[in-house]
């Protein structure tokens, strides 16, 4: 009984031509219209990759401003970088770089 069920809705399916449109149109829009599902999907994975980008990007920028802040308030601060980052000293100093 249920198998001659199935047989009928299915004759019912691939006979009526609307259905058969709409299917067709519904394939087509998924998968080969200009803006399909599959290039939605790899936009949406770019868009986030990107936000996660310009968030980091922005507290580094955040961490910048404030050395910027910290080094041109006083020339100390700004002498122990020099002496720790590039190495200089003063003239009548030496230093030894230990690694």
């Amino acid at each position: 009984m249920k198998n001659s069920l199935f047989w009928k809705y299915l004759k019912y399916a691939v006979t009526n031509k609307y259905l058969i449109v709409v299917l067709v149109f519904v394939v087509y829009c998924l998968f080969f219209d200009q803006h399909n599902w599959v290039k939605r999907a790899k936009n949406r994975y770019k868009i986030a990759e990107l936000e996660s980008d310009i968030n980091y990007y922005k507290e580094k920028i955040a961490d910048d401003n404030k050395q910027i802040q910290k080094y041109s308030s006083g020339t100390e601060e700004l002498e122990k970088m020099a002496r720790e980052t590039y190495f200089m000293k003063c003239p009548e100093e030496e230093v030894f770089v230990i690694k």
